[in-house]
């Protein structure tokens, strides 16, 4: 699983086709106006994406200005390495970068892969998302 880059490639100056770059793909996706509400959903821990979790983080605040109020990040994805986790207890000591890349964020949801549903996940998420675009403040 690769959905920590793909994020960060969604993200991108070439993809927005700002800062100098001629229109990509993504022109128009990423506005200062909205909050950005980043949702990934692997059957991985995400070994894969390049960077440490950190530099995701560093993707999002640079997308949205340093404003850290200006987006929400929502996770599904393995519980392995918790105690007491849906998945097991495989990876106990283990450090999930997806995990770790929601604990870092000032506004981020983590929910298990393994649930019989996410309905309970999506509502908390959803009313969490619904109260902050009601507080949100766009840049100046």
């Amino acid at each position: 699983a690769r959905a920590a880059g793909a994020m960060v490639a969604a993200l991108s100056w070439p993809l927005l086709g700002t800062n100098g770059y001629p229109p990509g793909c993504n022109q128009g996706f990423l506005r200062d106006d909205a909050l950005l509400v980043v949702t990934l959903i692997s059957d991985q821990p995400d070994q894969d994406s390049s960077g440490p979790a950190a530099a995701w983080r560093d993707a999002l605040m640079d997308a949205k200005h340093q404003d850290g109020e200006a987006f929400q990040l929502l996770v599904i994805s393995s519980d392995g390495n918790t105690v007491g986790g849906l998945c097991g207890e495989e990876d106990i000591g283990v450090t999930y970068r997806l995990r770790t890349f929601v604990d870092i964020v000032p506004h981020g949801r983590y929910g298990s892969i393994c649930a019989p549903n996410y309905g309970s996940f999506f509502d908390t998420a959803v009313a969490e998302v619904i109260a902050r675009c009601e507080s949100f403040v766009p840049p100046q």
